[in-house]
């Protein structure tokens, strides 16, 4: 699991995102937290949205999620989304969130 460097972080937890990054990395229960990660699978999608307890099942465990935002939860995830979208799209022209957010 790796964090991106300018980490979009939702305004319900940006006071907590250290405590919900150790969490995360610990593979402790947190039933409302989101995250958003660049898809598993590079060829498919833009984005992906989990929920944060999910990334308990093994078959997360060994992946390398690539962890863009953290929310407090899918709505705020997905405004999340909009934010980068829009940001993208100012600075590049297109939306290609795999190419703008770059690791």
């Amino acid at each position: 699991m790796e964090f991106y460097d300018k980490l979009y972080i939702g305004y319900r937890v940006s006071e907590r995102v250290e405590k919900i990054k150790e969490k995360l990395l610990k593979n402790e229960f947190m039933p409302f937290i989101h995250i958003i990660t660049l898809p598993i699978d590079m060829g498919q999608g833009m984005l992906e949205i989990y929920p944060a307890y999910i990334l308990r099942q093994e078959s997360y465990q060994s992946s390398e999620l690539k962890i863009v935002g953290i929310a407090a939860d899918r709505g705020e995830a997905y405004m999340l989304v909009q934010q980068m979208a829009e940001e993208c799209m100012k600075a590049t022209g297109t939306v290609d969130l795999k190419n703008y957010l770059k690791f």
